[in-house]
């Protein structure tokens, strides 16, 4: 089964991650990403940006603090949380709007997971 839709639904998933994390970094992390398989940007793209970033109902802003909020919860995605900081940035959700997010899930998921997503918010605001 093809989807003749593909090529359609990439680019516009691939719009939705260049916005996200700005032109630049998006080919940088696509990039990275190549090296580890060659086809894992293409299931980035279509199946977060495309198929999810993509829906109604959210902003894109509000896609992003809630990515940044769920992978601040997954053990060693520290990579990951500090992409998805520098693409909320990018979005104009402000460090102290970030601040406050993951304070907040310090109450579900323990002060251990706060205190490392704020630790490397704080080290994506100074190298950045």
């Amino acid at each position: 089964m093809t989807d003749d839709n593909a090529p359609e639904r990439a680019a516009t998933g691939r719009e939705y991650f260049e916005l996200a994390q700005g032109p630049e970094r998006a080919q940088e992390i696509l990039d990275a990403m190549a090296e580890l398989h060659p086809a894992l940007p293409d299931h980035v793209v279509d199946h977060a940006f495309d198929a999810i970033y993509t829906r109604p109902g959210l902003t894109l802003q509000q896609r992003q603090l809630i990515t940044v909020i769920a992978v601040a919860t997954i053990p060693d995605a520290e990579f990951q949380l500090a992409s998805h900081l520098r693409g909320a940035l990018n979005l104009g959700i402000t460090a102290d709007e970030l601040r406050e997010a993951l304070l907040q899930i310090s109450l579900y998921v323990g002060f251990p997971r706060a205190v490392n997503a704020l630790t490397i918010l704080k080290d994506v605001l100074e190298t950045d």
